[in-house]
């Protein structure tokens, strides 16, 4: 190589040293966007934020002491409560009962096929399954019959009727699909209305006040 065509080389290298040396780094990637939706802890429970209910129906799901029907599984439950008396013969999958501390109310829980929850039943009383004595109900530390169903600010273990269809609307016709006169059924369905949850609530009155609740994910 010449000694000009040594020294242009030798220029190009400089130049694009420097060049490189004052180039700006490059910001780093914006971090992705979460796919996963928001908890519903993080949703504001305050009845002036929620849609307002057509009659007979409610637009977020029911759950209750951190079971969600549909999405919750078996194992969850069990890890909350612990195993609770066990039956097979109820449901796809099973039903798992227990009682509180003071022994004044009863949580039933029922499996689907897919060991995930179909349905559970909050009632005052002891209410233990078929063939089963109430004495046999195991008791549950973590089961506080008090606890409300998240969203629905009113809609607990003895709380008045009037309260609750502040809430949950007006209920469905009696009778609504089979249901007995004494419950008032709603309901959700992500199909014909805003609501993202296919779902049922029934909630049994006794001189106007809640007796027992039951939910499951409606399919």
């Amino acid at each position: 190589m010449g000694h000009h065509a040594r020294c242009f080389a030798a220029l190009v290298l400089a130049a694009l040293a420097v060049a490189c040396a004052k180039a700006p780094e490059r910001p780093p990637p914006p971090a992705p966007k979460s796919a996963v939706p928001p908890s519903p802890a993080s949703v504001s429970p305050n009845t002036a934020d929620r849609p307002q209910p057509e009659d007979g129906h409610a637009c977020y799901p029911p759950a209750w002491g951190g079971i969600f029907p549909g999405l919750t599984e078996d194992r969850d439950v069990v890890a909350l409560y612990g195993p609770g008396l066990f039956v097979e013969d109820v449901g796809h999958g099973g039903g798992r009962y227990y009682t509180d501390p003071n022994r004044a109310a009863t949580l039933e829980v029922v499996i689907g096929p897919d060991r995930t929850i179909e349905m559970v039943t909050v009632s005052r009383g002891l209410q233990p399954p078929s063939g089963v004595s109430a004495d046999q109900l195991p008791v549950s530390q973590r089961f506080e019959p008090d606890g409300g169903f998240r969203y629905y600010v009113n809609l607990r273990l003895g709380a008045w009727r009037s309260g609750v269809l502040e809430d949950l609307g007006n209920p469905k016709s009696p009778g609504y699909e089979g249901w007995g006169p004494e419950w008032s059924v709603f309901s959700t369905d992500y199909r014909d209305t805003q609501c993202y949850i296919d779902a049922l609530i029934a909630v049994r009155f006794v001189n106007d006040v809640v007796d027992a609740v039951q939910f499951h994910n409606g399919e």
